[in-house]
């Protein structure tokens, strides 16, 4: 039994996806659905967390390590960005950084 979406229509003309084809195409053999694409990707991670002493690094905890850098670093950038502008510029400098982080 295969499962045929509608894709879209446009003028007349209609593109059928085929579910079946889809999901053999998209869905990792683990039976996974691949994540969506991170700022910093996991294998990034796993690499930092090997460098200070690990052997082993779950992609999981890789993921979760990387979430938590990319809530504190967004938290960093707000700041920097409102330090920059207090100062009359539109550009983020090194400096806007620096007393970010000391003031997060």
């Amino acid at each position: 039994m295969t499962l045929n979406i509608l894709f879209f229509q446009k003028e007349g003309k209609e593109s059928y996806l085929n579910f079946a084809v889809y999901i053999q195409q998209n869905v990792k053999r683990g039976g996974e659905v691949p994540r969506k694409k991170m700022l910093i990707p996991p294998a990034s991670i796993i690499e930092l967390i090997k460098k200070v002493g690990a052997e082993r690094v779950s992609e999981e905890a890789a993921v979760a390590l990387a979430e938590y850098l990319i809530e504190i670093g967004t938290e960093v950038a707000k700041e920097s960005v409102m330090l920059a502008r207090h100062a009359g510029r539109k550009t983020v400098k090194k400096v806007d950084i620096e007393l970010a982080i000391s003031r997060v």
